[in-house]
Order: C-alpha cells, then structure tokens, then sequence
C-alpha cells in the first residue's frame, strides 16, 4: 500500500483522490508521502517499534495438539436468517 500511495503521488494525484481510490484514510496517505518526501525509499521499511520484544512468534503460537473430547464446533451462522435458509418443511 505504502508503494501504491507513492506512485500515486508521482502521477500527481491528491492526498484525497489517492485516499479513496485506495480506501485508505487522508492522514494515512500524508503521512507516507512526507515520510517518503523526507527518506526516499528506505523511509517506506517499518520503524523499530518501542516496547518488550514479542516472546511468541506467529510461528511457535501455542495451540492445542488434541481437541478436548467436550469441544463442539460453533454453527457457521447463529442468525435467524441463516436458520431459515437452512429450515426444510416437514
């Protein structure tokens, strides 16, 4: 999107036309095209954030190896609607 945003930019286009074809919001695309006007293209890679590093990595997620034997899986679609598309008259 960040590239999108640029090349946009360069065709010339407004923070407001490049917002909605992208449907993005205006301050989205002003801040990447300063953030572009001020660094070039390495200004467009993710900043080092601050905070406690993540422990988990979406890789080592923890999630169960067997499903407990009370586990019911939830119906697609609990609306009423759903139910009376799925209803068959008797």
């Amino acid at each position: 999107m960040r590239a999108q945003i640029v090349l946009h930019g360069a065709w010339g286009r407004s923070n407001a036309r490049i917002a909605a074809e992208t449907r993005l919001y205006v301050d989205t695309v002003r801040t990447w095209r300063g953030r572009f006007a001020h660094g070039g293209l390495p200004a467009l890679a993710d900043r080092k954030r601050s905070g406690r590093p993540a422990r988990l990595t979406p890789c080592k997620s923890p999630r169960p190896r067997h499903w407990p034997a009370s586990y019911r899986p939830r119906p697609a679609c609990r609306c009423r609607a759903g139910r009376a598309r799925n209803w068959q008259p008797s």
